[in-house]
């Protein structure tokens, strides 16, 4: 296998704001209350690959990930910071 020090792991994550939730508790004889956005915020999107020493090449931004959106990841950010004998390991 390649060793430890070339293996970047890529993978994508996705973050939601607009979350909230339905049922909460209460001190007896009080009202759980809580407030809901009314404008519902696009979700964030994470790209980033990650090496065994820590470091981290990534980029974020509004919405899902698009075929468009991942070859520009990898042209303008991933194949960069790539070195000799580097392989990249990433999911579906």
């Amino acid at each position: 296998g390649a060793n430890a020090e070339h293996q970047i792991y890529l993978d994508e994550s996705g973050i939601n704001t607009n979350l909230t939730r339905h049922y909460a508790h209460a001190v007896h004889g009080k009202r759980a209350m809580d407030a809901t956005p009314i404008n519902t915020p696009a979700g964030t999107t994470v790209l980033s690959s990650i090496r065994l020493n820590g470091s981290l090449v990534y980029t974020t931004y509004q919405g899902g990930t698009t075929a468009q959106r991942f070859r520009e990841y990898i042209g303008k950010q991933l194949i960069p910071s790539l070195e000799k004998d580097d392989v990249v390991i990433m999911d579906n």
